[in-house]
């Protein structure tokens, strides 16, 4: 299972993040399969421990093999990154400039869902197609760590054709 964890952003002065990450793998039976995880991951300021930033990435995915040559997969990922008001805590503690403008409270929120069937006819051969959206949260920089609507900001359809061939 691929983690999906990471830091996103570094802060000055700070402690390092200590990632959480829970993961579930279940198969109910020889057919399915579910796989689950959690990953947390919070950034403190060192100076008066209020909270800068946060990614949370909730994952599901779900495998049924219809047959031998046949599956389906769905998997569906909820990515939350989010920072408070960054400042120079070494010196000022006024707030920083990144190119010019005030680094303000930022919110990226995207759920993603991806769905691929593939059909194996023999050894050697396979045929994919897919589909999968994205839908991004809109940033609003006075509600911080609220929740915002989401809306779709992405469709994509793709085919893969493998062939091996022998000599």
């Amino acid at each position: 299972m691929a983690s999906a964890t990471g830091a996103r952003m570094r802060v000055a002065n700070a402690p390092a993040p200590t990632p959480s990450e829970l993961t579930v793998s279940v198969r109910p039976s020889d057919r399915v399969r579910l796989d689950g995880s959690y990953a947390y991951q919070d950034f403190w300021r060192r100076s008066d421990g209020s909270l800068v930033g946060r990614n949370v990435i909730p994952r599901l995915k779900v495998e049924y093999q219809l047959t031998r040559s046949t599956f389906l997969r769905v998997v569906g990922e909820y990515d939350l990154a989010e920072t408070n008001d960054l400042r120079d805590e070494t010196r000022t503690n006024y707030p920083l400039l990144v190119n010019g403008s005030l680094a303000n409270a930022t919110r990226s929120r995207t759920l993603r869902g991806d769905y691929l069937f593939s059909y194996t006819p023999r050894p050697g051969t396979v045929f994919f197609v897919g589909y999968g959206n994205a839908g991004s949260g809109l940033p609003d920089a006075t509600r911080r760590f609220d929740f915002e609507p989401i809306h779709r900001s992405t469709d994509y359809f793709f085919l893969k054709y493998s062939y091996l061939f022998r000599m």
